[in-house]
């Protein structure tokens, strides 16, 4: 994707089979389980009370390690070897010696999310671990939400849990149906909207301190689509001292929450747009 493209936002769910080997891809059926597997994507988990565990497949090492959490959600994880494990999580899953199922968590809307950092969307990133690796970065920065779209993203799945880090289960997600809409209703609702191209008109660091504030990206190929482009009160670019202007999505996201937290530390340089 280009630096700083960036559109509207939404969430992800991978669903898990009926057997134990889990789809690496699609959506599956609503109420399908989601494949959870890694110590941090499974400790985030069974900490997140929004989160429904089924049930808890451990290797005797991890289920001692993770007995406190275990107990504490009401789960008596099976107990499990290596090769057992790694059937349950998929082919080059890194499952850690534990995996969750689980269901898939329920978005959120707009209005539910608390306004404390910026508010991050996404127009159609596609790669699962983009999209994971940028969840991980939101949570780091705090950043209030994450906006998608129902189509045009990979589902939830136990690929971008393990790629977040843990962060899919700190960081909220609004499921929208159409993201230029979504964007003119955040707007509405006092929100500034900023699309990241690496080409926009504006530096991102002069409406970084503004609250609220949604932080548009795009997609790994085009970038921001027309549409959302038009949706956005401006389109900024982060200045970069080298010869590469072009970031990946979870790259352009950390530099511009980077940026949004530098001006909250420092309201002297202003916020205006």
């Amino acid at each position: 994707m280009s630096t700083a493209n960036c559109p509207a936002p939404g969430r992800a769910r991978e669903t898990g089979p009926s057997g134990p080997r889990p789809r690496a891809q699609g959506r599956g059926q609503k109420d399908d389980p989601v494949i959870l597997y890694g110590l941090h994507a499974a400790t985030a988990a069974l900490g997140n009370p929004r989160r429904k565990v089924i049930a808890a497949y451990a290797s005797a090492n991890m289920a001692e390690r993770l007995a406190p959490q275990f107990t504490a959600r009401g789960l008596a994880p099976r107990i499990e070897d290596v090769r057992a494990l790694s059937r349950r999580a998929g082919a080059n899953a890194v499952h850690q010696g534990v995996v969750l199922e689980a269901r898939a968590l329920e978005p959120l809307t707009l209005a539910e999310i608390a306004p404390a950092g910026p508010v991050l969307a996404v127009d159609q990133v596609t790669d699962p671990r983009n999209l994971g690796a940028l969840l991980r970065v939101a949570a780091a920065f705090g950043a209030a939400g994450l906006i998608a779209t129902r189509r045009h993203r990979p589902a939830e799945s136990g690929l971008i849990a393990k790629a977040a880090s843990g962060g899919l289960e700190h960081v909220p997600l609004v499921e929208v149906g159409n993201l230029a809409r979504a964007l003119t209703a955040a707007r509405a609702a006092g929100y500034w909207i900023a699309g990241l191209d690496s080409d926009g008109a504006q530096e991102f660091e002069s409406i970084a301190g503004h609250r609220p504030l949604l932080i548009v990206l795009g997609s790994e190929g085009q970038g921001l689509r027309r549409l959302t482009r038009e949706a956005c009160d401006g389109l900024c670019r982060i200045e970069l001292p080298g010869a590469i202007r072009s970031l990946n999505v979870s790259t352009a996201a950390a530099l511009a929450l980077q940026l949004s937290a530098q001006a909250d530390r420092a309201p002297e340089r202003g916020s205006g747009c």
